[in-house]
This record gives C-alpha cells, sequence and structure tokens, in this order.
C-alpha cells in the first residue's frame, strides 16, 4: 500500500518536471563534438540556426520552431552572453529551453530566470507595441556554446512571409523546414543578395556562409535590403479552415480599419496631385510587419504626424485624409508580385502582403502605391499589374488590378575602361520612356543615387559613385563610376562577366495558379556594354546566342575591334498572362535569360 502510495508521488513528480529540468535534447548534447568548441573568438558567433515552420488548419495558425547555437566570445576568459528575439505583440512565444557546452564538453542547464518577456519601447513610437524575449547569462567561458529553442504560434495561415537572414551571414549552418497540411505548397524565393547562397529543397532551404550585407537608405524611405527568403505558402486542395467568402473577409476588414481612424481629422486637400507630390518627399517607408495583424494599420494621426509607416499605414493615412476632402477613396489589399499563385478558394486576408489604395472617380477607379515613388496616381509598378487584390470597404469581392499591356522599353549603356585587375571605370547611362518620367523626382541626392546604383546592380558587383547627372528633358539617368567585381585574374588571363546589372528575370517561373501564370508586364529591355581593353589583352572569341520563342526572346552578341569589346543583350516578354500550359516555354526563356546575363568571357594576350 504505501509502495504504491509512493509510485504514485514519484510518478505525479515527473509528470510537474519543468520544461527547464528536463533532459537536454539530442542536437545540445552533439554540440559536444562540434568542431568549433573552444576556439576563440573576439565576439559571439552563430553556429546553428534551424527553423521549422508549421501550418496548422485546424486552428489556424503557424507554429514556428526555432534551435540556435553561439559559439560565446570576447575578450575575457568568461564573457556575458545575450541574445534577444524580437516578436509582434498578440503572437505567443515559448522558450523551450537553453544549455551552455563548456570548451571541456560539459552540457549545463541554464537557469530559466536569465529569460524573460518585455516590450520593446525604446525610441519608436509607432511600433512601441513590439515584444521581445531575452536570453541573458553572465561568466560563459570564452569557447563555449550556448544553445537555445523557442516557439512562437502566430495566428496568421497560409499567405506569405519572409525569413530575414541578415543576422546570420556568419552563421555555419541554417536551415528551414516548412511542413504543411498535405493538400498546401510551400514556394520560396531568395532576395536581396541571397540568390546565390541559399539551396532550395522540398519544403525547405539550406543556406551557409555568404557576404555580409547591409541594410541601406532608399532616398528618403527605408527598405530592409538584407539577404532574406520569401515564402508563399497556398493550399492546393480542401482544407478545414471556416468557411467565409472574399466579401466577408472585405466587410470584417474595413470594420477593424475603420476603428482605428474614427478620430482622425486631416486638413482639406484641393489640389490632388501636389498632394500626392507633397507626400513623397515628407514621409518615409518603413518595410515593418508587426503589431496587431499583417493587415491591420496604425491610427492615420500618428501616421501623420511621425511621418512614416509601413504600406497599410500610408494607404490608410491618405485614404482617410482624400476621404475628409470628399474624394471616394479606399484601401486596397494586393498580393505582390502578380505572378504568385493565389489561393482564390480560401479566403483569408493573410493570403495579401501588400497595400495600395483606389480613388473612384466618374468614369473610372485610380490606383495609387504609396511605396513606390515616382509612379504617378493611376500608374502601379509593374510587379503590381494583373495582381489579385481586395477592396477594404463593403462589399467588395476579389478584383485584378489593371495591366499595362503596352510594352514598356529600357536602354542600360555601360561605357568606360577596363583595368589590368578587370575593375571597371565609366559612365552608366539609363535612357527611360516619357511615361517613366516621374522616376527623375526620386533622384535628387547623392545618397538616392546611390541606392539606385545598388538595386539596379548585381549583389557580387562593388561600386563607387563619382558624380552623377540627371537630364529629366532628354529621359536620361548618369552616373560616373568605378566598378568591381566584373572581372578576376587567373594567371595571364583576365575572365570577364560584363553585364553588370542585375537579373531582370528569375530562372524560372514558379508554381502558377490555377488561371496560370501573371507575369511583369511586356517590356524590353536593351543593355550595351563597351569597354577599352587593357593593352595587350583580347577576347579568344566572340559570343553569340539568341532564343526566340512565342512568349518572348533573349539575345546577346559580342564583338570587339579598336582595342574595345562591345557587347549587346536584349530581353523581351511579350504578354503578361500565360496559361499553364506554356509553363515549359516560360521557364526555357527565363533560363536563355539568365545564361546570357552570366557570360564569361576569357581574355589573353594575341586572343
Amino acid at each position: 500500500m504505501i509502495a504504491g502510495w509512493m509510485l504514485r508521488i514519484l510518478l505525479l513528480g515527473l509528470a510537474c518536471v519543468p520544461a527547464w529540468a528536463a533532459p537536454p535534447p539530442d542536437w545540445v548534447v552533439s554540440l559536444k563534438d562540434h568542431p568549433r568548441l573552444g576556439a576563440a573568438s573576439p565576439r559571439d558567433v552563430r553556429l546553428l540556426n534551424a527553423l521549422d515552420v508549421k501550418f496548422q488548419p485546424e486552428k489556424p495558425c503557424t507554429r514556428f520552431h526555432q534551435r540556435m547555437a553561439f559559439l560565446v566570445g570576447g575578450n575575457h576568459p568568461f564573457n556575458p552572453f545575450k541574445y534577444q528575439e524580437t516578436y509582434a505583440a498578440g503572437h505567443r512565444l515559448e522558450p523551450q529551453g537553453w544549455w551552455r557546452v563548456t570548451p571541456e564538453g560539459k552540457v549545463e542547464r541554464l537557469s530559466g530566470d536569465g529569460v524573460r518577456a518585455s516590450h520593446t519601447f525604446g525610441g519608436d513610437q509607432l511600433y512601441a507595441d513590439d515584444m521581445v524575449m531575452t536570453w541573458a547569462a553572465t561568466d560563459c567561458p570564452n569557447g563555449a556554446i550556448v544553445a537555445l529553442e523557442f516557439t512562437l504560434t502566430s495566428n496568421d495561415f497560409m499567405g506569405s512571409g519572409k525569413v530575414f537572414l541578415q543576422d546570420v551571414w556568419e552563421t555555419d549552418s541554417t536551415t528551414a523546414t516548412f511542413r504543411v497540411a498535405p493538400p498546401g505548397v510551400v514556394q520560396f524565393v531568395p532576395r536581396s543578395g541571397a540568390e546565390g547562397a541559399v539551396r532550395l529543397e522540398s519544403g525547405g532551404f539550406q543556406a551557409g556562409h555568404f557576404p555580409e550585407f547591409k541594410d541601406l537608405d532608399y532616398g528618403g524611405g527605408f527598405a530592409v535590403a538584407a539577404p532574406r527568403v520569401d515564402y508563399f505558402c497556398f493550399p492546393s486542395g480542401d482544407l478545414s479552415i471556416p468557411p467565409q467568402t472574399w466579401t466577408e473577409v472585405a466587410a470584417e476588414a474595413a470594420r477593424l480599419w475603420d476603428k482605428t481612424g474614427r478620430d482622425f481629422q486631416p486638413p482639406a486637400v484641393t489640389e490632388l496631385e501636389a498632394f500626392l507630390a507633397r507626400f513623397e518627399t515628407e514621409y518615409r517607408y518603413v518595410a515593418v510587419e508587426i503589431g496587431a495583424g499583417r493587415f491591420i494599420p496604425h491610427r492615420p494621426q500618428d501616421i501623420f504626424r511621425l511621418k512614416y509607416g509601413d504600406c497599410k499605414d500610408l494607404s490608410w493615412m491618405l485614404v482617410r485624409t482624400l476621404q475628409a476632402g470628399g474624394w471616394e477613396a479606399f484601401p486596397v489589399l494586393v498580393l505582390t508580385p502578380a505572378w504568385h499563385p493565389f489561393p482564390q478558394a480560401y479566403p483569408s486576408p493573410y493570403a495579401f502582403n501588400h497595400c495600395i489604395l483606389a480613388l473612384r472617380r466618374e468614369s473610372d477607379t485610380l490606383y495609387y502605391d504609396p511605396t513606390a515613388r515616382g509612379f504617378g496616381l493611376g500608374t502601379l509598378p509593374w510587379n503590381l499589374h494583373g495582381a489579385c487584390a481586395l477592396p477594404v470597404c463593403p462589399g467588395a469581392g476579389l478584383i485584378r488590378l489593371p495591366r499595362d499591356d503596352d510594352p514598356l522599353r529600357l536602354r542600360r549603356e555601360l561605357d568606360g575602361e577596363l583595368a589590368a585587375d578587370g575593375s571597371v571605370s565609366g559612365r552608366i547611362r539609363w535612357t527611360f520612356e516619357a511615361r517613366m518620367g516621374r522616376i527623375f523626382e526620386t533622384v535628387t541626392t547623392r545618397e538616392e543615387m546611390t541606392a539606385t546604383l545598388r538595386r539596379a546592380l548585381r549583389p557580387e558587383v562593388h561600386f563607387t559613385l563619382h558624380d552623377f547627372q540627371i537630364r529629366a528633358a532628354e529621359a536620361v539617368m548618369e552616373a560616373h563610376v568605378t566598378l568591381e567585381g566584373l572581372g578576376s585574374r587567373r594567371g595571364a588571363a583576365l575572365y570577364l562577366a560584363p553585364f553588370p546589372f542585375a537579373p531582370d528575370l528569375g530562372d524560372s517561373v514558379g508554381v502558377g495558379s490555377p488561371d496560370g501564370y501573371f507575369l511583369p508586364r511586356p517590356a524590353r529591355w536593351e543593355t550595351s556594354v563597351s569597354l577599352a581593353l587593357p593593352a595587350g589583352l583580347s577576347p579568344e572569341k566572340a559570343w553569340a546566342d539568341s532564343l526566340l520563342l512565342e512568349a518572348g526572346e533573349s539575345c546577346c552578341r559580342t564583338d570587339s575591334a579598336s582595342g574595345r569589346l562591345n557587347a549587346f543583350w536584349t530581353h523581351c516578354l511579350r504578354d503578361s498572362h500565360y496559361p499553364p500550359a506554356r509553363k515549359t516555354e516560360l521557364d526555357s526563356l527565363f533560363q536563355a535569360v539568365r545564361k546570357h546575363q552570366r557570360m564569361k568571357l576569357k581574355l589573353a594576350s594575341g586572343g
């Protein structure tokens, strides 16, 4: 009898053992054999970043489980360790445990007292509702490894999101695994320098070492330029989610948005064009998704006062200002880019990742993207043409934004001198069509021109801006630059990749929607490079290749004469919408474009 009670007490005690007292998991124990254990380092280095994402349609919600390991560094034999994870208020972050592996290979459990949650507050008045979880420990031996894991649960389901890599650029191993219900599909798109460093896999991706990438100021506004992987998760069959219609989603969004804008009393707007021009000068776009939800904005009076916000904040402030002036305006939720699949059969506000505004007049409706400087009222960036969208107003349904099927032409030129070390000094010139004239309003300072160059050039190309010139009347923009990263020496030969610009198109169109593939508007990109060659060096052979299809074309050729190398590229998309049966044709075109843009030439003596 006594033995039975003792057994019950023992079992009850085991059931009440907190997570902090549980044995370390196998992945932590394996760190005893990590090759970096015991290595000296002047600062902390992240060794492992493993993300497991599970979409749970029965909730519906998304569960992010993350495991991290850090090599402790510093200037002393024992150093403090601190890590902070920021998350949106309303989401739930639960620490699962953390451990320290000493340089001798002993695994120690760290106290839960060193983990605490708090509001970030700080100096940012708009995003003060953000939360932060802090892990802090003292007296960690230099060369020890600290491991931690936690679970973050959000109410988002399906839709899209981002995995930022800006703080793991030196990480030995970064992995992400996305688990969706059997009828779910997930698609990954590396961005901003992560393209060549991320290996995509079925349901996930891996990334190792890649160059550090700095956040950049984008000409008065701010955008995160760090490497990231965008993910798009959407259903491909039946899912057990609450049934609703797109009209119900729009009505509920309108009700929630209206709560934030009731007390806003903006000044009257009389001259619309002048008002929007002043807006683009005075307000900053901050690409942050945070707070009560991805699709609910902050109060428009706060945006009006602070002069910055994300896409929905800026759109809502503009809408309320225009409505106060008697204009019929409303926000519009959008999935960008337009060619990504859209879960039309599963209505949810989380299907969208961007917000613009619409202004309704007697005969038509004009759209305006407050984050895209240089595009006036009625002109949308190309990645929004034909995109699925939902007006945030009662009675609205799902729509597609208008497409401009008139092909756009853009000519780019690089004229300069190639040095023996592979660097190039010369001028880059862009020639735009007249309808793109407002682009020149976005480049007025040296900082804005630097940001324009960073976006325009390949990530591996480093540049120095010497001066620049804008000739708006001729629709021309020029920059005098020195470029590094186009060429490299191998013995007596110089290998040159003459195409300096960021890729115009991707490697493939990815996964389509039932309606097919929606691409940027029909466009023709023309690029020419003319370089004076170093004395004694010339191309071993000329290069020419082309692919002509009904979907479009990609052509490239080179020649050399009188000590100069000349290269020409033409890329063209003929349509903005292709049925599913044309995917193979589109993939062939995209691959040809990348092949031509990655073309390399060998320059040698007597070539």
